[in-house]
């Protein structure tokens, strides 16, 4: 193994753990924000300065590493494979394979373990899932096989930035809505569905008649929910962080079709604009 590829195991190993320990030190916060004002909501919800490290610091820190958590384990195979030298398509692909990582480990999970899965269950899981994949990554680091690999240049690292700040200023700048506001019935099913992933392998939720199974339109939803529900319990917000999670691939995937065949990449004031 070289020296940069060196760098680039230690550092997609530093990224994971400090995005894990981030978020076992902050797992309670979202619960604290929702439970922060049980009643009224304060004159000017948008920003409370008596709680400002809570809302503004601790609360964004914890959405972003289990962000990070959640979506590394993809994007470590995805980087093992490769295939690809663009950012924005890493970060797709890296999700979608995420996606089906966190859907076989639990399914495997609720097969053979004899109870539903708990949030230390999940949590082992999902932090399981990253460590394997970084192995495989340390691995093909270690290879003879040359890898693809995106440039480490200053637009990699704006648009990183970009979809970092994405999650933290989302969720600072919607804090009342994506915490306070009370569900209507869609969010309340919605909520439900999520944690019906507990016992089950596809979403389910409650009817008159019992447990009915869900049409494939719902399986983008239902899965990062229980996800949510997982790490931060079964609270309103649960059934919005989703948006937190899917903001920073939307903009991945805006950018790759716009540059798709371009002969350039686009700079700073176009990104701006996207965002």
């Amino acid at each position: 193994m070289g020296s940069l590829e060196r760098r680039r195991g230690v550092f997609a190993g530093v990224l994971l753990g400090a995005s894990v320990l981030g978020l076992l030190l902050t797992r309670g916060i979202p619960a604290a924000v929702r439970d922060s004002y049980p009643g009224a909501l304060p004159a000017h919800p948008y920003f409370v300065p008596d709680h400002a490290v809570l809302l503004y610091l601790l609360l964004p820190v914890a959405c972003l590493a289990a962000v990070l958590v959640l979506v590394l384990p993809g994007i470590f195979l995805v980087l093992a494979l490769g295939r690809d030298e663009r950012l924005e398509a890493v970060v797709v692909k890296g999700l979608g394979v995420s996606l089906a990582v966190h859907f076989v480990t639990t399914a495997l999970a609720k097969t053979f373990f004899p109870r539903p899965i708990d949030p230390a269950t999940f949590l082992a899981l999902i932090i399981g899932a990253g460590v394997v994949a970084w192995g495989i990554l340390v691995a093909r680091l270690s290879g003879k096989g040359e890898l693809r690999w995106p440039a480490s240049d200053g637009t990699t690292h704006r648009r990183l930035g970009w979809m970092a700040a994405l999650v933290v200023v989302t969720v600072a700048v919607l804090l009342p809505i994506l915490f306070w506001q009370d569900l209507n019935p869609d969010g309340f099913e919605a909520i439900e569905i999520g944690r019906s992933l507990s016992w089950t392998v596809l979403p389910r939720f409650l009817t008159k008649s019992g447990l009915v199974g869900l049409g494939i339109g719902m399986l983008p939803m239902a899965y990062p929910i229980h996800w949510f529900v997982m790490l931060f319990g079964p609270i309103e917000a649960a059934a919005r962080l989703p948006l937190v999670l899917y903001l920073p691939v939307l903009f991945a995937s805006i950018l790759a079709l716009i540059e798709l065949r371009s002969p350039r990449r686009l700079g700073r004031f176009e990104e701006t604009a996207i965002v």
